[in-house]
């Protein structure tokens, strides 16, 4: 008998499948048969692949593209922010990823000095992009695996909460992209979307700003395709009844000027010190912006001008402080002089700076999995800046301690000459789209 039900279910599973392959429509009760077998035990990974094939080559429709994502959102906790206890306008937002991407911890701090709340919940790094988690924990003691009533605690007193993503959400999700990356089926419009929005949907926030990324450090690495993302993910935000905003940034080189998680952290400090304006601050604000308008239905200017009183005044640098410490950090960690050694990578000819912006994620993250110490770099040029023969490109950061002490001279030279293959000095410019932020036409 036990044996003719999983038959069953088994012949429904490949039923389905043709269906797909034959390049038909799937009903929402289709789609969350496959998605809840799968989730629950009961299909393996190899009778749910050729499932997730189907998908990946003949594509869906907006309408499927939501079931998916409604029935990998109910697969595990959905979670209600307002019966938890949250009080006030609650925002989220998500990028999908680049390097020295580090937005998120502006604009938490941000936004909160402005009364809006954000429960910010974070994955780690994946590929060659920098994972949140792992940068807000830089600030040392900081505790972000916390459960959702401390965190509900923490945001009412301050506004603002990081969050490792919780394993009770959506695990669909989880499972699903282990077995897509896996199987190299990742490059799918609306499996990206469905693994995007299944999380955001299902963490509760009135209102969801989406950050996507397009260029050489980005997971779309065309415009095209970065749009297509763009309005498919915005469409399904507004089937789940969900205030959204979608708009594409560039990640033609890295957004901030430091990559590694630790100097990424400072990074964020020195932006709420109001100490750099670079692409990074441009697009935090901008964020922050988009956020408060729909919070408040606030005109762009006036989002713009509270925005910035917030950062000029240095509010929402203690907002940071104050987050920062409910959670078991400081800021304070991030003084002026650190124990790092800096080294030079330098220009081998004079000509204009090309940055290779994943190359330079790719290599960052690998330095940092093989050797503790190092820390990260910081980009002294912009693509198309013109160099001499012999200026600094970047300065790498080897933190100081008594094992740094077992690097060898050899070892940091090689480090140094495979940073210089991560940058190119041309003998013409390169022409690069320089629009940092791309709005979607309505």
């Amino acid at each position: 008998m036990r044996e003719t039900a999983f038959k069953g279910v088994n012949m429904k599973l490949e039923k389905i499948t043709k269906k797909k392959q034959n390049g038909k429509r799937l009903s929402f009760k289709e789609i969350d048969f496959a998605v809840m077998g799968y989730t629950n035990g009961v299909f393996s990974d190899e009778q749910i692949l050729p499932f997730i094939k189907a998908i990946f080559e003949k594509g869906m429709t907006d309408k499927e593209a939501y079931f998916l994502t409604k029935s990998m959102k109910n697969s595990g906790e959905v979670l209600d922010l307002k019966k938890l206890g949250v009080q006030g306008i609650t925002a989220d937002k998500h990028s999908t990823g680049g390097v020295a991407d580090t937005t998120t911890l502006v604009l938490v701090p941000l936004l909160a000095s402005l009364g809006v709340k954000m429960i910010k919940m974070s994955g780690g790094s994946l590929g060659h992009t920098g994972g949140t988690a792992e940068k807000i924990r830089s600030f040392e003691g900081l505790q972000n695996e916390l459960d959702i009533e401390k965190a509900v605690e923490i945001v009412n007193k301050h506004n603002g909460v990081f969050l490792t993503q919780s394993e009770k959400v959506a695990p669909a999700d989880k499972k699903i992209y282990s077995l897509r990356d896996r199987e190299n089926l990742v490059s799918s419009i609306p499996l990206i979307a469905s693994s995007i929005a299944s999380k955001k949907l299902a963490t509760g926030a009135e209102i969801i700003v989406l950050d996507v990324k397009w260029g050489d450090g980005a997971l779309m690495t065309s415009k095209e395709d970065a749009t297509k993302l763009a309005n498919l993910l915005q469409k399904v935000f507004i089937m789940d009844g969900k205030k959204a905003f979608t708009f594409l940034s560039s990640m033609q080189a890295p957004l901030g000027e430091y990559v590694g998680n630790e100097l990424e952290a400072y990074e964020s400090v020195l932006i709420l010190k109001n100490r750099l304006h670079n692409n990074l601050r441009k697009v935090s604000l901008y964020i922050s912006s988009l956020i408060l308008r729909l919070a408040y239905n606030l005109s762009k200017e006036e989002a713009d001008k509270k925005v910035l009183e917030v950062l000029e005044s240095k509010k929402a640098l203690e907002a940071y402080k104050e987050i920062v410490k409910a959670q078991g950090g400081s800021l304070d960690l991030f003084r002026e002089k650190q124990p790092y050694k800096i080294f030079a990578v330098k220009a081998q000819r004079s000509g204009f700076v090309f940055l290779r912006t994943k190359q330079i994620g790719e290599f960052c993250n690998k330095l940092t999995e093989q050797i503790s110490q190092f820390k990260g770099i910081h980009i002294l040029k912009k693509n198309n800046e013109k160099v001499k023969k012999g200026a600094t490109l970047f300065e790498i950061f080897i933190r100081q301690d008594e094992k740094s002490k077992s690097l060898t001279e050899a070892k940091l030279s090689k480090i140094q000459k495979a940073f210089e293959k991560c940058v190119l000095v041309k003998e013409e410019e390169t022409l690069v789209d320089e629009t940092l932020i791309c709005e979607l036409k309505s």
